[in-house]
């Protein structure tokens, strides 16, 4: 369908939580980069995990530290999820410069996930190089007539998931299809 990258959730407690039945590595190949959600995890699962799936990169959602991204790093590229408010806080991110890419999203811990957006204005103040992913509460009506790409220096991507759901985890892949098709008249 066009997306760039596949979020898998490895996270246990997690409503799309993806139980390791069988390893990703067994699915036709994917053109988009297979992304592991972990959240708190020890290094050694993640790291064991990102190797038995052949994951491409590796978000973390949880409170881990620079120290632990920068372990993480040494394996492959690191999307580290911050609140949305911490875009402007520059001592965080310079805290966590050796990752890869910011995602940026309403909360974490117990109120990610649920589709509540931030204040996505507050990035129009963003004046780091490293890019970003913008997530927290983006529906299908995110890209209707108000998103200007100008007011998002850095963006690399739009993370979207609950409100693209059927039920935790199913994708309603028409809605997505219909997304996409915005995100390329924008």
């Amino acid at each position: 369908m066009g997306v760039a990258y596949v979020g898998i959730n490895f996270y246990p407690h997690s409503k799309r939580f993806y139980n390791e039945t069988f390893s990703l590595t067994l699915l036709p190949p994917l053109t988009a980069k297979k992304v592991g959600i972990f959240v708190d995890a020890p290094i050694e699962e993640l790291i064991r995990t990102a190797d038995w799936h052949q994951l491409d990169m590796i978000q973390l959602h949880g409170n881990e530290t620079a120290a632990y991204c920068e372990q993480v790093k040494k394996y492959l590229p690191v999307i580290k999820a911050l609140p949305g408010i911490k875009a402007k806080d520059k001592a965080i991110l310079n805290d966590y410069d050796m990752c890869d890419y910011y995602l940026f999203d309403s909360s974490m811990g117990k109120l990610a996930g649920l589709g509540i957006a931030f204040d996505h204005t507050i990035l129009a103040e963003y004046d780091f190089d490293k890019p970003y992913f913008l997530a927290g509460g983006l529906g299908p009506e995110f890209l209707d007539g108000n998103f200007d790409n100008t007011l998002f220096p850095g963006l690399n991507g739009l993370d979207i998931n609950s409100k693209f759901e059927l039920s935790p985890g199913l994708k309603d892949l028409e809605l997505i299809a219909s997304f996409i098709i915005k995100t390329q008249n924008q």
